[in-house]
């Protein structure tokens, strides 16, 4: 019932849901705290709510409980990547494969690992490991995708993804091309591009808020882009309510504060999130675009610094628009000849 309830919140966003999958995990640790599956079940309830400290103890009672459990691994790996401890994060995801080695679960969730650490040339044995294992799983082939657009190889980035929608037509497929296109500066068939998530996934702030950047870089959308950004902004704070923790949420909605004609509120929503992963690559990218846009250039440039170090795709800060002005300064263009070379 709690685990019902949780996938009840992911998929409506309705915020009732998280205490009701409390509430039911609650009662299955009381009664019977021997058995993994209620920790496992509170702990992810704990995790969703940003209360990454508690989520830790129940998943590792989980794995004292059953120590064979590979599922209970991958919780107590997530749990200690929001912690930032990634030494103990590449071990766990380790010994779930270790575990159950004919899994498919196991590699993607060390292959996303890798391309979140910058080591995106690690994750692509995990993702064609994904592919061997499941040949119709959309899963491998959607995340390869990632790592190959990582790695700057968009080409095959984008024939990964579009294996993607012919196995099944959904929304992160449609935005990864979206996003080949944006980048590429394809903006018009960029915003034909998000339409589609925006349309299959309402309550994603992400997808309304790349189709917002698409109409922000289209002529004659800039009205459309306002429009669009007010509601990602309403839908990454109701996600916030939940986990006020959630960098990724904090990160863009300082983007779409800033892009919004916000700065000051934009630049207060980075620094929580840095504030909270300081050596995150995604939170670092979005931090580079947050102080470029709201005219803080040497902010900017420090973060840079620091998220190219750590493998910021090199292609993409040298093809977004946002940073056209930061590319112009001459310690932007020695940090990106500096840049370490995918790994």
């Amino acid at each position: 019932m709690g685990r019902s309830y949780l996938q009840k919140y992911y998929n409506t966003k309705q915020k009732q849901c998280i205490e009701s999958a409390r509430q039911a995990c609650e009662q299955a640790v009381s009664l019977d705290a021997k058995l993994a599956a209620g920790h496992v079940c509170l702990g992810r309830v704990y995790e969703s709510t940003g209360e990454y400290e508690k989520a830790t103890l129940q998943f590792r009672t989980a794995v004292e409980r059953e120590p064979t459990s590979d599922a209970a691994y991958l919780d107590l790996a997530s749990a200690y990547e929001h912690s930032g401890q990634w030494q103990a994060t590449e071990h766990t995801y380790q010994r779930a494969i270790e575990l159950r080695p004919s899994y498919w679960g196991n590699y993607n969730r060390l292959g996303i690992f890798y391309n979140l650490r910058g080591e995106s040339q690690k994750a692509v044995p995990m993702f064609q490991r994904v592919i061997d294992l499941t040949p119709d799983n959309r899963w491998g082939y959607t995340n390869l995708g990632f790592t190959y657009y990582n790695l700057g190889q968009l080409d095959q980035a984008a024939a990964m993804w579009r294996r993607t929608l012919e196995i099944r037509p959904e929304a992160t497929a449609y935005s990864n091309l979206g996003v080949v296109a944006f980048f590429t500066g394809h903006y018009a068939e960029s915003v034909r591009k998000f339409e589609k998530p925006a349309e299959l996934e309402p309550h994603s702030y992400q997808c309304v808020g790349n189709l917002a950047d698409a109409y922000r870089w289209t002529p004659g959308d800039k009205d459309r882009a306002r429009a669009t950004y007010a509601r990602a902004v309403g839908l990454a704070e109701r996600d916030l309510e939940v986990n006020p923790r959630d960098t990724n949420a904090l990160g863009c909605l300082a983007q779409y504060e800033a892009k919004s004609g916000a700065p000051e509120k934009a630049r207060q929503l980075i620094g929580r999130a840095l504030e909270i992963a300081p050596k995150d690559v995604d939170v670092l990218s979005q931090a580079v675009e947050v102080y470029a846009v709201t005219g803080d250039q040497q902010k900017a440039l420090e973060c840079l610094k620091s998220a190219v170090q750590g493998g910021y795709a090199r292609f993409e800060l040298e093809a977004n628009p946002e940073l056209a002005g930061l590319r112009n300064d001459p310690r932007c263009r020695e940090i990106i000849a500096r840049a370490p070379t995918p790994r």
